[in-house]
């Protein structure tokens, strides 16, 4: 039982410490494929700036970022 409260308590925190935005703006997430940019942009429109990296018509695989890509992907909050 005494596992149980702890488990518990555990999730609630880390759910409360999730639910924070670092000082009042959106967070800025970079995306690499079109699906996980169109779910985040449906999800959370005006919380969260989405950026996509991969061109339209780009192969994933064949994919090279440019330098601009990589700063835009170092100063998102997520990747």
């Amino acid at each position: 039982m005494r596992k149980i409260l702890l488990s518990i308590s555990l999730f609630i925190v880390l759910l409360l410490a999730a639910c924070q935005t670092p000082s009042g703006e959106g967070i800025k997430v970079t995306t690499t494929l079109f699906p996980y940019y169109d779910m985040i942009r449906a999800i959370a429109p005006e919380d969260v700036e989405v950026t996509l990296i991969l061109p339209p018509g780009t192969d994933p695989h064949d994919f090279d970022p440019t330098p601009s890509q990589l700063i835009a992907l170092l100063e998102s909050d997520l990747f």
